[in-house]
This record gives C-alpha cells, structure tokens and sequence, in this order.
C-alpha cells in the first residue's frame, strides 16, 4: 500500500534502506534558518534519483521537486 512519509528523516533512512522508497518529494521553502533538524541522517543509503516533475509557487518562492527512485 501506497505510505506518504511528512518529515522523518530516521525513518526514511529505513525505508529507503529496506527497498520501500519509490518516490521523494522535497520542498525548498526560501527562510534561512542557521540550524535545525537535517533531511537526512549522514550515515544513510546512496539514492540514484530521476526528476519527475518541479513546480514554483511565485507568491511564495517556494520549490516543489519531485523525484523517482532509480533501481539498480
């Protein structure tokens, strides 16, 4: 069954370690803000990606991007 993961990054590294990641969604929302939680953990799993598809909200400068996970 279809699961969409908000955030997570430790649960994502599983994921994606077990196989179970077909899609990622990444959104850039233009705020700096010097800290905070990182995407991703630094010890995880090597993901060849696609890009599927992006779209620019103008009013707020904010980037959707959407990925296809690449099996080897």
């Amino acid at each position: 069954k279809p699961l969409w993961l908000w955030g997570g990054g430790d649960l994502f590294r599983h994921l994606a370690e077990a196989g179970l990641v077909d899609r990622v969604e990444v959104a850039i929302i233009p705020v700096l803000l010097g800290g905070g939680v990182q995407l991703l953990p630094a010890a995880g799993p090597r993901l060849p990606l696609r890009l599927r598809t992006h779209r620019l909200f103008a009013a707020t400068g904010t980037l959707l991007i959407e990925y296809d996970v690449q099996r080897t």
